[in-house]
This record gives structure tokens, sequence and C-alpha cells, in this order.
């Protein structure tokens, strides 16, 4: 029986944490320039597909706002204009962070940077440490 246990544990770790190809983040455009914030015309290019952030604020995350990010890409980024926090950019970035400053945040995990912060790429990760806890326990009675 803890054999079954213990490869039926290994086989879910291995499905939930196989990376997918590229990462997806939710884009929305600012209202306005942010002071001090610079993109690349090619990110600007292609937020200009996307509606305001204001919109998914109101709506919540759906398809529309996803993202399929460019190889290069590393994080998802949310960045907030310091002076009015409802103008905002969320975008993909090439920085491998997982962190927040201010009004910058990066996250390294497909549509973490969702309105909250709360996405299933976080319930994902939490139900694989719960079941790596329990398949332990369960080992080790």
């Amino acid at each position: 029986m803890r054999v079954v246990a213990a490869a039926v544990l290994m086989l879910t770790l291995m499905v939930v944490s196989v990376p997918s190809s590229a990462l997806e983040c939710y884009a929305c455009r600012m209202n306005r320039d942010i002071h001090g914030v610079v993109l690349a015309p090619h990110t600007l290019q292609k937020l200009s597909k996307f509606p305001t952030c204001d919109v998914m604020e109101k709506e919540g995350p759906s398809d529309k706002f996803k993202q399929t990010c460019a190889t290069y890409d590393r994080s998802c980024a949310d960045i907030a204009d310091p002076e009015d926090p409802t103008n905002r950019v969320r975008t993909c970035f090439i920085l491998d962070k997982d962190e927040c400053h201010n009004t910058v945040c990066y996250c390294t995990t497909d549509l973490c940077n969702t309105v909250g912060g709360q996405t299933l790429a976080f319930v994902a990760e939490v139900a694989v440490v719960a079941l790596y806890v329990l398949g332990s326990y369960f080992l080790m009675v």
C-alpha cells in the first residue's frame, strides 16, 4: 500500500509541476503614462490590443486579459501609478523576479498578476505542498 501511495504522490507531483512552454500573464494597459515607467515600444504595441486595467478591475480577470508571453519573458508584472493606484499596467516582463516593491510587483507563475493576486496557479502550488505533506505523513505511518 505504501508503494502505491508513493507512486501516486510522485505521479501527481510530476504532472502538476511540468512547466508549460510559455508563461501566461494578465495584460491590461494604463489609462495614461505613469511617471518614471518607460515600456519598450513592442510592449506598448502588444498592450494596445488589451482593455485598460480599470476595466479588468471592474470585470475581474477573464480570457480577454490573458497574454502568452514571449520566450524571453520570465515574470508577470503589475505596476501601479504611485499618484493614482487605479492607473496601472499588467504585462509580461523579462526579469526573473518574485517580489513587490511599493507600486511594482513581479511574479513568476502563470496568471499571477491578477486583481488581488490570488490565482489558480497559487491554489495549485498549495495543493502540491499539501499532497506532499500528506503523502510523507502516510508513508511514515
